[in-house]
């Protein structure tokens, strides 16, 4: 699984803001998900996701990461 630094602080604050978990929790949590993450850093810059911009990051996630499919939110 690809990740950005970008998609990293956006699930750590919302576990933080949106869930209220603890920073040990969180902490844990991001170690969890990392070990199963191989970390981008993309370098093209896309605006296609007009009804939320911020999801762009996604996208620059998955080109940067040559990935084969995006899994959607559930």
């Amino acid at each position: 699984m690809e990740i950005s630094p970008d998609i990293l602080e956006e699930v750590s604050e919302r576990l933080k803001h949106k869930f209220n978990l603890p920073g040990e929790e969180i902490e844990i949590l991001m170690n969890i998900l990392l070990s199963y993450s191989d970390i981008v850093e993309p370098t093209t810059k896309v605006n296609v996701v007009r009804a939320d911009e911020n999801d762009n990051k996604i996208i620059e996630c998955a080109i940067e990461g040559e990935v084969d499919f995006i899994l959607p939110e559930i």
